[in-house]
């Protein structure tokens, strides 16, 4: 098995151009580059450097090398985040939704049914969803419709509705539907971080609403 340090190290030697540059990079000691590199060259049973007097240069092969070094540790550095990613997700579950509604649905029904693992969600919309689900970074994703990827199951979860909370008395009460026309000319409170909501809400130009976050601030 080859030691990959030896590998950073021929990709710090081609980078730099000289074994003292290298070696200065590396914080080691010119004559321990040299050895490692003799070292590289024995375990692969190959000529990886050209020796001079004063000078050392990759051969074609060495240059070959140090390519297929680079896409080696490229592959060891996603196997580490991939089994660390893994390993975190038996603890915690992360969760996507491009609306807040459907996240506290899933945070009552974990907590419902006393989910062991801890729920970390976000809000995002549907494409970033999509590619975080496919890179793994997600379990779980609520979007505002199925996704086509032979990789992913869609389910249909719930239909959320917008409702409009007015007083008995107000115009508007007992009507079965409003129409945006309708809410022209109204002041109305509304939470921030409405997801796919956003758009419609947009939409709403003759409106006034007054936003109110999260935490209760407005």
């Amino acid at each position: 098995m080859i030691d990959l340090i030896l590998l950073e190290q021929l990709i710090a030697f081609n980078d730099c151009g000289t074994l003292s540059k290298a070696a200065e990079q590396l914080n080691i000691s010119q004559p321990a580059l040299t050895r490692s590199m003799q070292r590289l060259e024995d375990e692969l049973g190959i000529q990886l450097f050209i020796r001079t007097k004063n000078r050392m240069t990759l051969t074609d092969t060495g240059y070959y090398t140090v390519s297929q070094a680079r896409q080696l540790l490229r592959h060891t550095d996603d196997f580490y985040q991939k089994i660390h990613q893994y390993a975190l997700q038996q603890v915690v579950l992360y969760v996507g939704a491009s609306a807040p509604g459907p996240l506290y649905k899933v945070v009552y029904r974990a907590k419902e049914r006393k989910l062991e693992q801890k729920l970390t969600t976000e809000m995002a919309d549907d494409n970033v969803l999509t590619e975080k689900l496919l890179n793994e970074e997600f379990q779980l994703v609520i979007t505002n419709k199925p996704i086509d990827n032979p990789k992913v199951i869609s389910n249909l979860f719930f239909n959320e509705v917008l409702y409009l909370t007015v007083p008995p008395d107000h115009p508007l009460a007992g009507r079965e539907f409003v129409t945006k026309e309708d809410l022209a000319g109204l002041t109305m409170l509304l939470r921030t971080q409405l997801g796919i909501w956003e758009d419609f809400v947009n939409q709403l130009t003759e409106t006034t609403f007054i936003k109110q976050s999260e935490t209760g601030g407005i």
